[in-house]
Parts: structure tokens; sequence; C-alpha cells
């Protein structure tokens, strides 16, 4: 008697021949090219992953399209601090990603990107001005 597994449908050819099925998790995984993409975050204004990061004059990265129609219809001004800047957008590769930066991608970070100055020594001390 045939087995109950298929409930009476007949399996697909690929299962006949003995393949592998391809699971779920591994379609999701799958990029074009085998390229692996970098997680930039999620976008403030679009509220999705950011696939193509900029950098906006008030520092923050934003989807590239969203930045630059955020700024044309809203005078210049920055989405998260509400104060003008400049209308230029930065595109980020790949070597300006933080994980590229802290070693992983094989690369010395830019020259003076080693965060930010200290403060003086007599920071927070009485009677100094």
């Amino acid at each position: 008697p045939p087995s109950n597994h298929w409930q009476g449908r007949e399996p697909t050819a690929s299962v006949q021949a003995g393949k592998r099925l391809v699971l779920p998790s591994e379609i999701k995984k799958k990029k074009a090219g085998g390229a692996k993409q970098l997680d930039w975050g999620e976008c403030v204004l679009t509220c999705d992953t950011i696939k193509e990061p900029a950098r906006a004059g008030d520092g923050h990265i934003y989807e590239r399209w969203a930045i630059v129609k955020w700024l044309q219809e809203n005078n210049n001004r920055s989405p998260l601090t509400n104060i003008q800047i400049s209308s230029q957008v930065t595109l980020l590769t790949e070597a300006d990603h933080p994980d590229f930066l802290a070693g992983g991608g094989g690369s010395a970070p830019p020259a003076g990107s080693e965060g930010p100055p200290s403060p003086p020594s007599s920071y927070g001390t009485a009677g100094t001005v």
C-alpha cells in the first residue's frame, strides 16, 4: 500500500530524484551574487532597513532617497534635531560601516576617527574657568 505521507499526491521530480529541499531560512539569507549586505540599521524616515546609506549634515545615517526628499520638503532641517543642516548628503560605502572600521574589514580606521577628545585634566574641578 502507498504511504499516507503524500496524502494521495505524487512527490515532485526533485524529491523523487533525492535532491535536498531548500529550507525557508536559506532562501531568506540568499543574496544576489552571494554578496553579504551590511546591516546599517533602520532608517527613522522609512522605518525600514537601510539599503542605500547616506550621512546627512546632522551626522545621522538615513536611506539616501528618503533624506534627500526630506531635506527638499522641510527646508533643510534635520528630521531628528530640527536644526538647519546642509542639503549635501554623503553616500556611504562598506569602508564606512562600523563593523569594517572595528577590524572586520581588514583595514585601519581613517586618521582622525579615534573618537571624541578626552576632557582636560582639570575638568570638573572647582575654581577653574
